[in-house]
């Protein structure tokens, strides 16, 4: 089915978040909201645990934020007052709001609230605390992102997703009843606990409050939005959008409350969770999702055995929410900006592969999706397609079809390589031929806690060899920014070869205590209460998903080896 008429005029009225030279391409301007939201939380809750504290700033703006349904929506969820605005996350750092200021994107009215809150956060965000841990010098390198680049402790931006079958077979209602008996049994041991072990329940005890906090106001949040489309429904003259309103009512309040019953609960509640966790409470990138297996019970269940939906209508609802994926964007710091042009924002949607036994996973939905992607033709979100020998036939041709569009993708993946990757890494068989792609192109288990903190860590090799044919200055700001090596004037090819050598091991030992540096504080500062409800295991490592993880989290991105190679080459038989 070529792009519905609704779609169409949606995807039209969408606003870029597309940066270039650092600057952002659409007409788009800075929102208050969740800033002043946020701050006001922390306020409140001053000298309570710092779990806690999170989930009530979630909760506070869950239930305090501005919501709306466009006309014609029938996937509905917003982060910001409107499709114009990006918010500002204070807690992450407060350079960002000073840029926002800089770049005139804070109104004269607002001025006093935007410094106001920059007073609040001033020493307490993830950037300064983790900067806070470097010396001057190091800061500076650091500032430059000349050999490494680490921004999310800039920027906050993190890899954050629930386990999807956990969420959809079991339900928030079920879900939170666990956690419930959990903390009243827990609330018994410590009552009857003679100092033993009693700080490590405590903690415990924080989480499960927190969890508990998250997940009712997730729920109130999407009640919002059905009390919303009630009222609009009740006022709306048109027969059709009256109907369409009234199902958006019902499905807002019953989505993820229980396993769904419908395809559109089913896209409803994936929505609303991406944009929590990736969107509200924290940046996050790289969706890791196999779409076409955890959609595919409701799809199979609604459109192919009760048929009480077409296929039509099927591919309207997905191409709904591609546009609403779309029209996200964040306000990121400069760095961020200039390292991220474009518009991809890493919304990563896998299909394809195979099942847990190894037989082929594609099915109807698979072509239904890619459908979707040929006709809606946005550039986000982003598909990764698993491909296999024994690959259903008609996906394969399906997936074929889209990228001989012109879009790029799907993008192929080799699914065995991907899968023994895994398993080298320790990931068991079933997990492994469980996996989606999270970030670019990045294989991981979809259902395990690792994908909640994977932070990417960039070395610039040929950044290195610079520094090795400098002793460590840089050449574009003409300052120090790596560790001496030599004068190069005075070395034998062996000792080029020996400071490159150097330059490297500096750059990937300061990177990695940048990167651990930051989960650190991520774990005393940034806890994810709602991502840690989501997951099965917190129940039983007792722990926030901030603080552990099930794999080894080896992400680490390399350029210019090939450009360092040939300059070596060419040095050793020709200088």
């Amino acid at each position: 089915m070529p792009i519905s008429k609704r779609t169409e005029q949606l995807k039209a009225k969408t606003v870029s978040k597309a940066c270039q030279n650092g600057k952002y391409l659409g007409d788009v301007k800075i929102s208050m909201e969740r800033a002043k939201l946020w701050t006001e939380s922390y306020r409140e809750s001053e000298g309570s645990p710092e779990i806690v504290r999170r989930a009530m700033a979630l909760s506070h703006m869950l239930r305090n934020m501005k919501i709306y349904i466009q006309p014609d929506e029938i996937i509905v969820g917003n982060n910001t007052p409107s499709p114009k605005d990006l918010y500002l996350s204070p807690e992450i750092s407060i350079t960002s709001v000073q840029e926002a200021i800089d770049e005139g994107q804070i109104s004269s009215e607002e001025m006093p609230l935007a410094k106001e809150i920059m007073d609040f956060w001033r020493g307490k965000g993830l950037r300064e605390r983790v900067e806070n841990e470097f010396s001057a010098e190091e800061r500076r390198i650091l500032d430059s992102s000349a050999v490494v680049t680490s921004l999310t402790y800039k920027d906050g931006a993190q890899h954050c997703v629930p386990n999807w079958e956990y969420v959809y077979g079991e339900g928030v209602l079920n879900i939170r009843s666990t956690i419930e008996k959990e903390l009243s049994s827990l609330n018994t041991r410590i009552e009857s606990n003679t100092g033993a072990g009693l700080q490590e329940l405590i903690k415990e005890r924080h989480l499960f409050k927190s969890m508990l906090i998250t997940l009712d106001a997730l729920l109130a949040w999407t009640d919002r939005y059905a009390e919303l489309a009630r009222e609009m429904a009740s006022g709306e003259k048109k027969p059709q959008r009256k109907s369409e309103l009234e199902t958006i009512a019902k499905t807002c309040a019953t989505t993820l409350r229980k396993p769904p019953e419908t395809f559109q609960e089913v896209i409803q509640g994936y929505f609303f969770i991406h944009l929590i966790l990736h969107y509200i409470d924290r940046a996050g990138f790289g969706s890791l999702a196999r779409v076409d297996q955890i959609w595919w019970p409701a799809f199979k269940k609604d459109c192919l055995e009760r048929k009480t939906i077409t296929r039509d209508w099927a591919q309207e609802i997905l191409e709904c929410l591609f546009v609403k994926m779309l029209d996200l964007g964040y306000w990121f710091p400069k760095p961020r900006r200039l390292h991220f042009e474009g518009n991809s924002l890493l919304q990563t949607l896998t299909l394809g592969g195979v099942d847990s036994n190894g037989d082929d996973a594609c099915n109807e939905l698979t072509i239904l999706i890619l459908d979707s992607v040929k006709s809606i033709r946005t550039n986000q979100p982003t598909f990764n397609f698993r491909y296999h020998p024994r690959v259903m036939d008609a996906a394969l041709e399906k997936a074929i079809e889209v990228v001989r569009t012109g879009m790029g993708m799907p993008a192929f993946l080799n699914d065995r390589i991907m899968i023994e990757s895994l398993l080298d890494q320790g990931v068991p068989l079933k997990e492994a031929r469980n996996w989606a792609v999270v970030g670019c192109v990045s294989a991981s288990p979809v259902n395990l806690q690792i994908t909640t903190k994977r932070l990417a860590q960039s070395c610039i090799i040929a950044k290195c060899f610079e520094f090795a044919l400098n002793d460590g200055t840089c050449m574009m700001s003409d300052q120090p920014l790596s560790v001496k090596t030599g004068d190069p004037k005075k070395f034998t090819y062996e000792d080029l070869e020996e400071a490159f050598r150097k330059q490297v091991e500096y750059a990937f030992q300061f990177g990695a205590r940048v990167r651990n540096v930051t989960r650190t504080v991520e774990i005393d500062y940034l806890q994810r209460p709602l991502a840690s409800a989501l997951h099965r295991s917190p129940l039983t490592v007792r722990k926030d998903v901030s603080e552990y993880e099930d794999f080894p989290n080896l992400w680490i991105n390399f350029f210019g080896i090939v450009d360092v190679v040939d300059s070596l080459k060419f040095i050793k038989y020709l200088v």
